[in-house]
């Protein structure tokens, strides 16, 4: 991959209640763990048009000291294809308080880009 590995991320306060979330009928929202990265890789390779190949989540994700697995989710249309990634973190060199954390990996199909799903 060429492009860095933080390209944009987002910071919230983790103080601060989380809305519930509405889906449309149909769709649903996957945990990825390590044994299945490459429904990940497969939703980045979609939204970057750039292959995130095997492995690329292990290296990137799952190897990673802040690693969560209840903390990467896949959104999947309403025939259970991957459509979108992001991932909550928590960067202790970021900061040095459990406050804090953010929401970076997120990639979106091309194809559902732009039709209110980020709301």
């Amino acid at each position: 991959m060429d492009r860095q590995l933080f390209d944009l991320y987002m910071e919230r306060d983790l103080a601060q209640p989380i809305r519930a979330v509405q889906l449309p009928e149909g769709y649903s929202i996957l945990s990825i763990h390590e044994g299945n990265g490459y429904v990940w890789e497969s939703v980045m390779t979609k939204a970057f048009e750039e292959e995130y190949k095997p492995g690329t989540f292990r290296w990137i994700l799952a190897d990673n000291y802040n690693y969560e697995d209840d903390r990467v989710f896949v959104l999947l249309n309403d025939r259970q294809e991957p459509i979108a990634t992001a991932t909550a973190w928590h960067n202790d060199h970021m900061w040095d308080d459990n406050e804090h954390g953010s929401v970076i990996f997120v990639g979106v199909d091309p194809a559902y880009r732009r039709i209110g799903m980020g709301c």
